[in-house]
């Protein structure tokens, strides 16, 4: 119940292990779409009764997002594969498997993308067609990947936040030996996630300095 302190699980949902919730808001109303363990993504108009299945099929599925300008929904797992999916149908692409991913991230326009990977970090300039590493960052464990105001940035599993200048490539990192395992972005502050240390809240400016 919104505003008050009454929750009860909600009943329709086909699977009892969600890993990532995204929701697209467009003309025809609200769909949230859900990923989870060996399921697969599912899809729903505004929380209706009814679920409908998405695939790709029985991957360990971590994140789920979409690209602002509405064509693409992405899936990733840590299991060695990227799907990517036109918005309004049911047939995925696999676009990445050389390395398990633990978040996909991408600009407004859907055509940049930004993986958070096991061995590292990939880039893409062509909305997933082809991969680059990032040389600085291979071998390390990433959790996050976030785009905004002209820069990446990526959490560190046990080693911070990495801030990535889109423009010159430059690396700077921040808060060192701390577990950064998600990233959100709320007007101008960087809101950090952290594993076992708390919630970091941090102005976006404090970074660019």
């Amino acid at each position: 119940r919104v505003g008050g302190n009454l929750f009860s699980k909600y009943l329709m949902f086909p699977r009892d292990d969600i890993r990532r919730l995204f929701v697209r808001r467009g003309d025809n109303g609200a769909f949230v779409y859900a990923a989870t363990a060996r399921g697969g993504v599912f899809r729903s108009k505004g929380l209706a009764r009814t679920w409908l299945p998405l695939g790709p099929g029985e991957d360990f599925l971590w994140s789920l997002s979409g690209s602002k300008d509405a064509k693409f929904v992405f899936a990733a797992s840590p299991e060695n594969a990227v799907y990517r999916m036109r918005w309004g149908r049911s047939v995925w692409t696999k676009i990445f498997d050389r390395d398990g991913v633990y978040v996909l991230s991408s600009n407004a326009s859907g055509i940049q993308l930004a993986l958070a990977a096991q061995s590292g970090a990939y880039l893409s300039s062509d909305a997933g067609s082809t991969w680059r590493p990032v040389d600085a960052l291979i071998g390390e464990k990433l959790s996050a990947a976030q785009f905004f105001a002209g820069s990446l940035y990526f959490g560190s599993w046990s080693n911070g936040l990495i801030r990535m200048n889109l423009t010159s490539g430059k690396l700077e990192r921040f808060f060192s030996d701390t577990p950064i395992v998600h990233i959100a972005i709320l007007k101008n502050l960087v809101l950090l996630g952290t594993w076992g240390d708390g919630l970091m809240i941090v102005p976006h400016a404090a970074l660019l300095q």
